[in-house]
């Protein structure tokens, strides 16, 4: 809500020769950007409100979602992708670990997505499960008064309902079926390489 305009704290950074990046892998979801140590102060305020007042626009999120589309269907012939699918699919039907792992547009054109996302905000993003790294040539103190300011304003709602790995029954259930379970696995792309073996004669080298 400080910075309305779309595209403030990317626009920020990249006039100040920075850059920024964000990834999502099984446990965690990561958020970094780099700068010029003049505009540190600036970026971080705008990264900040992204977690204590994040607008969540229509606009934007749509955008999202096509984003996250695209890179998915990237990935459909990548037989690591696929593969790490498979397994999860081998998981126990209970543990949120069977979800599918990334996303289209198939399974994010939701019915009010936009305020779903809003609920996953109040519900998840809780201090007590996120951590900071600030890293600038400064004192410590003003880091920390930095950190302070910038994530301060972070909570999680006080009605948050409990997280899939929070519930209680979550910790009795196994992962994976105690029978196992065999796969076939049929590559979509035909494995192709070159492999250059060449062991130097230490000896011959030194006496050319």
């Amino acid at each position: 809500k400080t910075y309305p305009e779309d595209n403030a704290y990317k626009q920020y950074v990249a006039r100040h020769g920075g850059s920024t990046n964000a990834s999502t892998s099984g446990e965690r979801t990561t958020f970094q950007f780099d700068v010029v140590d003049a505009a540190f102060e600036g970026a971080l305020d705008r990264f900040g409100r992204f977690f204590v007042e994040p607008l969540l626009l229509e606009t934007c999120v749509e955008r999202e979602m096509h984003a996250v589309d695209a890179e998915h269907s990237k990935n459909l012939n990548d037989d690591g992708r696929r593969a790490y699918q498979v397994l999860r699919e081998s998981a126990n039907s209970a543990h949120p670990f069977k979800n599918f792992s990334t996303g289209c547009l198939e399974t994010l054109k939701l019915p009010d997505v936009r305020d779903r996302l809003l609920r996953l905000w109040k519900d998840r993003y809780d201090p007590a499960s996120m951590t900071a790294c600030l890293v600038a040539a400064r004192p410590l103190a003003d880091l920390e008064n930095l950190a302070v300011e910038a994530f301060g304003g972070i909570r999680r709602d006080a009605d948050a309902s409990p997280g899939p790995f929070e519930e209680e029954k979550m910790a009795r259930e196994p992962l994976f079926s105690r029978t196992g379970i065999i796969h076939e696995r049929v590559p979509a792309q035909r494995p192709s390489g070159i492999v250059f073996n060449n062991r130097w004669n230490a000896g011959a080298v030194e006496s050319q």
